[in-house]
Formats: structure tokens, C-alpha cells, sequence
């Protein structure tokens, strides 16, 4: 394109008038225009839907930009007004002049100024900041950082904007364009009773809600702030039979404690300390949760009940009840050391055997199994109508015999489910598909489609298969690139609005939430893959994860902290590859300082592009996760080949 350049920036009065002429000759030089891009200051990215608007010789003609910015509008020779309109932006106005004859298009690009308002989300109680609060007014959103504050940019004066943050009451304001607004939101609040059900009188009982502990007053209540819909809500007393409830959304929980006729303590076997917020599982049922001092009760003594325990970092512990109506339960401490086993490798028997021999002879304790592969392909076959129309191919392999196998040899196998990242369900379902802004299913960079977050029966498909591959005997259920896309071409990706930090980070937290529900019928762990960045970053990283709170709903989080995948600088380092064990060890603390879930990294089992990796990097890794304190690790490597030496021992 040829003609005069001109860039504007003017709110109200100019501020900025630059032009720039570059002359085309042109035979026509009756018919002029001016042409170019609307972009945001901030951004720098193309402004859609701005009305343009020209005033020449006391006419005025307006057009819009398209959703590059574009805009083109025809002018003549006398001097104009241009103004620049958008929601969300100052007005934008500028005189220009197109008094060169030999000139037929006017480039003039218009930068735009949005209207930003920034504050601080408190609580409203303790006056603690509130992160991951969502501040939106119409396409304008963001969200609260670690330490509360926001800039909201995009937003129009008059217009309402909305904060609303997990566990609060939403809270709407009609901003007036001040520059500076905080917001104090109130918590939701839950009551809950507990009560003797001898006499009803109220009792000083441990109250387990969730993962977090609280302990009721001399009237047997406790006021907190409102729990996420089907969280599990226990009761304990010394003497008493441990009583459990679902929070549902009312406004009181009431939990009657029976006199309990068997009481059980559960410990750690190697340190005889007590473990806290064990699941009991009574005759196959998961019934109750072991209090602060490891501890729960039954209403009745019945020889022959079996009880099973789960608690992250530990074995499943297991008892009979028999004539004792006192009886002590010991656990054994379990850290997973362990290799990735991949799809390709099940058809083929012998390597599958290989593998296990390898955790046999070594310090390996641990297999992650493809049970759901990169390729959205499934290692076994199911009468589920869903999955059995995905006509998965055959694999030699039977994931039974393969369980009974490793389970001879002792070893913990972890099913792996590749979540929604999922070609052939967008195949077969594309109505389920991420789709791109003209409607077509959306294809990632290497052309595989996803299947969106959001939608149920995408959650419910997973689901099925997260509960059949639990029948089958797994130990744990891994699930990766639970996320929202982020390689390939994600800005032509067409979400139904809102599409927002909050709703991607909720959407993930209730699907977690409802695998939670499906699996705890089974007495399975539950492990989510996390982006290696999440553990020092605090946003959703465009994709939904949020370490704290994917972490509070699975037994292990699992970073992808492969050095090679932090860009250089990160951390402070000029190329992170050369430094594994820092990168390691400062990962796994970073993870540990934030969340109290046992974290497991992954660690990098293969070279990067510009740094060979091979025993002392693997070793420096391993060592990196262990002197942090890591819950164990796993390496990664897609081929499924190890050196054995890295594993001889600690």
C-alpha cells in the first residue's frame, strides 16, 4: 500500500500527530483514501469494531475496523477531522490534511488509549488481600495478583464492573472512570453443628472440612467460610463414632456423633506419628476421615469388618476388626520413584516386561502407564457405548495382565489419562471440539484437535474412563493436559464468552471436583500433571492451572519442571538446561511453600535441542528433587529408554 503515514494519539485535545509520506503515482488521483490499522497502546494488538469516523467541509462519513484493526474510508482534498472511537477507549481525535494530488491512500494508523482502573480485592474480615479474584465489566476482565491488586483496562465509564472470588459473595459497582477503586468482598459463611445424639447437647469436636481443620466451641459450632459445593464435612471425638456430611449449599450442617463401640488410631509405621485425614473405607464403602491425632471411630463393634485407609504418601493400609474394641493401624510411607512407560510400548510384550525388570533390579518402585495417550487412543477395551465408538486400535497388551504382572513384582502403576487433548473424541464428537473463530474444530501444532474444557460431556467421557481403568486395579490415576490449549494458533480460538482467568480456572477445579466424586468409590490416588512454570507464576497462565488450587483436590501434584522447558532467563539463569539440579530443587521448594499437597515432579529424561543430557544431568535432577524434599519423582523420556545406572541406588 501506498500514500501519506500518519499515527495519532489524541484523547479529547491531539496529543500526537506524526505523519509520514511515502508518494505513489496513480492515474486516478480523484478517488482518495485514508487506510490503516487501529491498535491498543498497551498491547499493541489490532482494535476490532472502532468506528472511525472523518469530518471534511462539514459532512461526515464513519466506517469500522475489522477484526484486524483495518479500516479503510474515502476522503477528499480538504483538510478533515479524524476521530477515533471504542469501547473501552478514549476518544481519539486528530486533524489531518491530503494535500498531496499525486497521493491516492493515506496510511494513517490510530493508537489508542484504553481507559484503566486499577485497586486492591480485600476481605472484607481480616483485610487480607483475595487472589484470583475476577474483575470484569462486558469483554473487559482480569484478575487479582498474589498480593490483591488488579488493573482492569477496556473498561467504559458508567458501565458496571463485577468482582467475584471462590468462597464470596459476588459484588457489582458503576464505575465513573476514577483511576483507583478497591473492593472489600464478605465471605460466604457455613455453620456447622455437632451435637451428642445420646442427649443433644452440643460437643467440642475436630471438625475435618475438606483438607482444612477446625475444632467447634462450648456450643458445639463453628462459622467458616462457605466450602465448595460436595465438599465432605467430618466430625470426631474421643469416644464417639466419627459422623460425615456433604455440604450441598445449606446454610447448616448439623453432624449427630453416636457413642462409638470400636475406636482405631492410625499411624505412621515408621515414625508412630499419626496420620491426619486418612479415608476409611468400611467394608469397601469410604465412610469417614481420621481426625488431627489419626483417630476415628465406629457406632458398632461387627467382627469381620474391613477397613481400608488411604492417605497420600503412604501405602494403602488395611485391617480387620475382630474382638478388640481398641486397635492401633499402621501405614507405611511411600515416595513413587519412577519411569514413564508410552503407549507405543504396549504392543510390544517383551519391552513391557523389559520395563519392569528394569524397577525390579533397581531402586525404581513405580511405572506410569499410557492408559490414554497423546493421540487421544486407549490401551484397553471397554462396553461403554462412548468409548467403545472410539474403535480404539488394538493393543497386544492386556492392561490386566500387565497389572497382575507389576503388582508380582510389587511395583505401583499409575494409569495415565491424556485429558483433553483428544483428537479422535473431535472426530467423532465435533460439537465437543474446540473451535476456531470461523467455526471449524480448532488444531493445535500438530494439527490434533482438543475437546473443550468446558462442556460435560467431554468431563463425563474422562470420567468413564478414569473409573474403569480404576476397577481394573491401578494404584493411582494421573491426569495430563488437564488444561486449555496453548501451542499452536490459540488466538484463533472462539470460546463462548465469558472466556476468562476465573472460568478456566473454575472449570478446571469442578472437573477435578467431579473426578473426585466418581473415584472415591475406589481406593485410588489421584495425581494432576501441571505446567513446570505454575509453581512460580500465580496467574492461570491462559490456560486455567492454578497450582493451589489444582493441588488441593488430588493426592500428588506433578510440575513438568523439565529444565529445558524454561526459557532462557528463567530464574535467573541464561540457558536453565545447564542447571538441573537448581532448577529442580528450587521448583519442587517454590511448590512446597505454596500448597500443602505432596508434590512429585517430573523430571527430564532426554536431551533438549542445545543441551545433551545423560547420567550426571539425570542424577543432578533426581538429587535436586530428593534434597527438596520432593514426595518422589518420575522421568520422562517419550521413547520409553533409561539408563539403568542413574536408578542403582541413593
Amino acid at each position: 500500500m501506498s500514500g501519506a503515514k500518519l499515527t495519532l494519539f489524541v484523547t479529547g485535545l491531539l496529543l500526537l500527530f506524526a505523519v509520514g509520506i511515502s508518494i505513489a503515482w496513480v492515474r486516478d488521483v480523484q478517488s482518495k483514501s485514508l487506510v490503516g490499522t487501529i491498535s491498543d497502546e498497551q498491547t499493541q494488538q489490532p482494535v476490532a469494531g472502532a468506528t472511525v469516523r472523518i469530518t471534511q467541509n462539514q459532512t461526515t462519513h464513519e466506517t469500522q475496523s475489522d477484526d484486524a484493526g483495518h479500516y479503510r474510508i474515502g476522503v477528499g482534498d480538504a483538510p478533515l477531522t479524524i476521530t477515533v472511537q471504542a469501547r473501552g477507549y478514549l476518544t481519539t481525535i486528530g486533524p489531518f490534511t491530503p494535500n498531496d494530488a499525486l497521493v491516492k491512500d493515506f496510511l494513517v494508523n490510530v493508537v489508542v488509549r484504553p481507559y484503566v482502573v486499577s485497586g486492591v480485592v480485600k476481605d472484607s474480615a481480616t483485610q487480607k488481600p483475595i487472589i484470583y479474584a475476577a474483575i470484569s465489566s462486558g469483554d473487559a476482565q482480569t484478575q487479582s495478583s498474589d498480593d490483591g491488586r488488579y488493573t482492569l483496562a477496556r473498561a467504559q465509564p458508567s458501565a458496571t464492573l463485577r468482582i467475584d472470588a471462590s468462597g464470596y459473595y459476588p459484588h457489582e459497582f458503576q464505575w465513573k472512570g476514577e483511576s483507583n477503586v478497591d473492593f472489600v468482598l464478605t465471605a460466604r459463611t457455613l455453620a456447622i453443628q455437632v451435637s451428642s445424639a445420646q442427649d443433644s447437647k452440643p460437643l467440642r469436636a475436630s471438625v475435618l472440612v475438606g483438607g482444612a481443620k477446625y475444632q467447634t466451641d462450648a456450643t458445639g459450632r463453628i462459622t467458616i467460610k462457605e466450602p465448595e459445593t460436595n465438599t465432605k464435612i467430618s466430625a470426631s471425638l474421643d469416644d464417639y463414632a466419627t459422623s460425615e456430611a456433604t455440604y450441598t449449599g445449606q446454610a447448616v450442617v448439623d453432624l449427630v456423633l453416636k457413642p462409638s463401640a470400636f475406636h482405631a488410631v492410625v499411624k505412621n509405621a515408621k515414625t508412630s506419628k499419626p496420620v491426619a485425614g486418612a479415608l476409611v473405607y468400611v467394608n469397601g464403602v469410604a465412610t469417614l476421615t481420621t481426625s488431627d491425632e489419626g483417630k476415628f471411630g465406629l457406632a458398632e463393634l461387627t467382627a469381620g469388618t474391613t477397613l481400608k485407609l488411604k492417605a497420600a504418601g503412604f501405602t494403602l493400609g488395611a485391617a480387620t476388626i475382630g474382638t478388640e474394641s481398641n486397635i492401633e493401624i499402621p501405614m507405611t510411607p511411600f515416595n513413587a520413584r519412577g519411569v514413564y512407560l508410552p503407549f507405543g510400548l504396549l504392543a510390544n510384550e517383551a519391552r513391557v516386561r523389559s520395563m519392569m525388570d528394569l524397577v525390579d533390579r533397581t531402586e525404581l518402585n513405580t511405572l506410569v502407564v499410557d492408559v490414554k495417550g497423546d493421540r487421544g487412543k486407549l490401551a484397553f477395551h471397554s462396553d461403554n457405548p462412548i468409548i467403545k465408538s472410539m474403535k480404539t486400535d488394538e493393543v497386544t497388551m492386556d492392561l490386566g495382565k500387565l497389572l497382575q504382572l507389576a503388582h508380582q513384582k510389587k511395583i505401583y502403576v499409575i494409569a495415565r489419562i491424556v485429558t483433553f487433548k483428544d483428537d479422535p473424541l473431535t472426530k467423532l464428537h465435533p460439537e465437543w471440539a474446540v473451535h476456531s473463530k470461523s467455526g471449524a474444530v480448532w488444531h493445535d501444532g500438530e494439527n490434533l484437535g482438543w475437546a473443550n474444557p468446558y462442556l460435560k460431556p467431554v468431563w463425563d467421557y474422562n470420567i468413564a474412563i478414569a473409573k474403569e481403568v480404576a476397577a481394573l486395579g491401578f494404584d493411582e490415576i494421573q491426569f495430563d493436559y488437564i488444561r486449555f490449549p496453548s501451542d499452536g494458533d490459540v488466538n484463533s480460538i472462539y470460546f463462548v464468552p465469558p472466556h476468562t482467568p476465573e472460568t478456566r480456572a473454575a472449570t478446571l477445579r469442578s472437573f477435578l471436583n467431579a473426578v473426585n466424586d466418581a473415584l472415591r468409590p475406589y481406593a485410588v490416588f489421584i495425581s494432576a500433571d501441571i505446567f513446570g512454570m505454575t509453581v512460580w507464576t500465580h496467574d492461570d497462565m491462559g490456560i486455567g492451572q492454578r497450582l493451589e488450587e489444582i493441588a488441593q483436590r488430588v493426592d500428588y501434584v506433578q510440575p513438568m519442571v523439565y529444565p529445558s522447558t524454561f526459557a532462557h532467563d528463567n530464574l535467573g539463569y541464561h540457558n536453565p538446561s545447564l542447571y538441573p539440579y537448581e532448577v529442580i530443587f528450587r521448583s519442587v521448594k517454590s511448590a512446597a511453600q505454596r500448597v500443602n499437597t505432596l508434590v512429585r515432579p517430573w523430571l527430564q529424561g532426554y536431551s533438549s535441542r542445545d543441551v545433551a543430557y545423560g547420567a550426571s544431568q539425570f542424577l543432578a535432577q533426581k538429587r535436586g528433587a530428593n534434597d527438596a524434599g520432593a514426595a518422589g519423582w518420575v522421568f520422562w523420556n517419550s521413547s520409553g529408554v533409561y539408563d539403568a545406572s542413574v536408578f542403582a541406588g541413593n
